[in-house]
């Protein structure tokens, strides 16, 4: 079980571009992880257009944002082109990552919408939606 304060779990899965990224690339960096059920979906499209309008606050403040579904690279690249939006996503059809994340939900073997805060390797927080908006991470 992921906590707050653990060890954030190694990952190696390809994003929208097929090139092949790793939690170790982020060393040093934060590294906000949100986890969705399908590409191309009304309300994770409407999440993931929010995290890119949000998306240079973010760098600013040194981090970087990667999207995380079971869909394939070929998919995350259509749906990212289609909507024109600048955050990168993470394939995971084996459901591996977000396995690891305990981003499943158990009883339906589906994704479901988690965000993730992890520095230095150490899961930092747990988002939740409510009650905020992504500017004010």
């Amino acid at each position: 079980m992921i906590t707050e304060g653990s060890s954030a779990p190694d990952f190696s899965l390809p994003d929208q571009d097929g090139v092949q990224r790793t939690l170790k690339d982020f060393a040093g960096k934060w590294l906000l992880l949100f986890f969705y059920p399908k590409d191309d979906t009304p309300g994770w499209t409407i999440e993931a257009r929010a995290f890119g309008k949000s998306l240079q606050k973010f760098e600013e403040m040194g981090a970087v944002v990667f999207g995380v579904s079971q869909d394939s690279v070929t998919s995350h690249k259509k749906f990212r082109d289609k909507y024109g939006f600048p955050i990168n996503l993470l394939a995971d059809p084996e459901r591996e990552m977000s396995g690891e994340y305990e981003s499943i939900k158990k009883r339906k073997k589906i994704l479901f919408s988690e965000n993730i805060l992890v520095k230095k390797r150490k899961i930092i927080q747990f988002l939740q939606r409510k009650g905020f908006t992504w500017e004010q991470i």
